[in-house]
C-alpha cells in the first residue's frame, strides 16, 4: 500500500512538472486547475485502475494528491521571477 501511494506521489509530481515545464515555455498557458477539477480527475483514473480499493481509500489519496499539487502550483507561482517590462 506504501508503495502504491509513493508511485501516485511521484507521478503526480513527475507530471506536473512536465506540465510547468509546457507552462513555462508557453506565454498564453491556460488558467492553472482547479482543487475541484483536479480531485475529478484523480478520482477518475483511480476508478480506472480497478485496483480493488474503497471509495474512502481512493478519496484520500486524491485528497493527498491534490493538495501536494496546489502546494507546488503556489510555490511556483511565488518563485516566478519578477521581470521588468521592456521600454
Amino acid at each position: 500500500m506504501n508503495r502504491l501511494i509513493c508511485s501516485l506521489v511521484w507521478t503526480g509530481l513527475f507530471g506536473y512538472a512536465g506540465a510547468m515545464a509546457q507552462d513555462a515555455a508557453s506565454p498564453s498557458a491556460p488558467p492553472q486547475s482547479s482543487s475541484h477539477q483536479l480531485m475529478k480527475d484523480c478520482m477518475d483514473k483511480q476508478k480506472a485502475s480497478e485496483s480493488g480499493k474503497s471509495v474512502e481509500d481512493m478519496r484520500k489519496i486524491c485528497r493527498d494528491l491534490t493538495k501536494t499539487e496546489k502546494q507546488n502550483q503556489n510555490r511556483a507561482l511565488v518563485d516566478q521571477p519578477v521581470t521588468a517590462p521592456a521600454n
